[in-house]
């Protein structure tokens, strides 16, 4: 019987000094994240009250292994749901929903792909398109996200990790490096009209965003025409390469490869005339959007 008490008794020692262990290594933790915000003067670009909130997330998104959330992430996440406030507060309407990997994405499919036919985009419905999305999975790895106004479907785009589609496309023109091997790729961006207000496309892209920095994903790249290179890097993602690709599989039309970090995409998101959701949208009547 003394064995025994001394057996469990040891065991409560341990699980006591481990607990302490871990109580040390999150007070530190939280002791080097008021630093941070210090140093990177965020005490001048934030209320008390944000502050306040990021050290209690801070609290909460501590995992077992005692290690903090990046400071970035929690910036940018502030303004990604600023972004969407902004979308529910001018456009009660307007709802974004959000199907994981594995979902029935038939509405997804049915919607680009009847854009693709009105934009006489036929490339994108070719067999050899199909098989290369076949080939990769790109169906049921990705998640989409469908923007409504209403019960209309106005605005879709897709979430893909790697490996990417515009590695396969892009193959004679650049491979992916491992520093995007973390990254999520954006694609199918696509609006049901020209004429899509800012604030909605903010509103999906920050939806998407936010979901990738919750899983892990270290930033975003995206391979699209000049119409989408123009709201990809205002929400940050910059060029990889100077010039435009030519991609066989779209007939030869002129592609970009952009790709941004996510403590990229919070400065963009941090200069107002990059994000201002009253200024006015591109517009082009035969844009086509991939």
């Amino acid at each position: 019987m003394p064995a025994v008490y001394s057996c469990t008794r040891l065991k409560l020692i341990r699980c006591h000094c481990s607990c302490m262990r871990q109580t040390d290594l999150r007070l530190w933790n939280i002791c080097k994240f008021s630093h941070v915000i210090i140093r990177t003067r965020a005490v001048a670009r934030f209320p008390k009250a944000s502050i306040l909130s990021m050290c209690l997330k801070q609290l909460r998104n501590i995992n077992g292994c005692g290690e903090v959330m990046d400071i970035t992430d929690l910036h940018l996440k502030d303004y990604l749901q600023g972004f969407q406030e902004t979308l529910k507060n001018q456009q009660a309407d307007y709802r974004v929903a959000i199907l994981e990997a594995g979902s029935d994405a038939g509405e997804f499919e049915r919607f680009i792909n009847r854009q693709f036919r009105l934009r006489l985009q036929h490339y994108m419905l070719t067999s050899r398109a199909r098989a290369l999305e076949t080939r990769l999975a790109i169906t049921s790895r990705s998640t989409h996200f469908l923007l409504y106004q209403r019960d209309q479907l106005i605005a879709v785009l897709r979430a893909t990790p790697a490996p990417f589609e515009w590695a396969s496309l892009a193959q004679h023109h650049v491979s992916p490096t491992v520093a995007l091997a973390r990254h999520v790729e954006f694609s199918r961006l696509i609006t049901h009209s020209q004429q899509h207000r800012p604030v909605s496309i903010n509103g999906l892209l920050a939806t998407a965003a936010e979901w990738a920095i919750d899983r892990g994903y270290q930033g975003v790249t995206a391979l699209c025409r000049s119409p989408q290179r123009q709201l990809f890097q205002r929400f940050g993602l910059t060029p990889i390469a100077s010039h435009a690709m030519h991609i066989e599989q779209r007939a030869r039309g002129d592609y970009w490869l952009l790709s941004a970090e996510w403590r990229q995409i919070l400065m963009a998101l941090d200069q107002p005339v990059n994000m201002n959701v009253h200024q006015p949208e591109y517009r082009d009547v035969h844009n086509r959007q991939y």
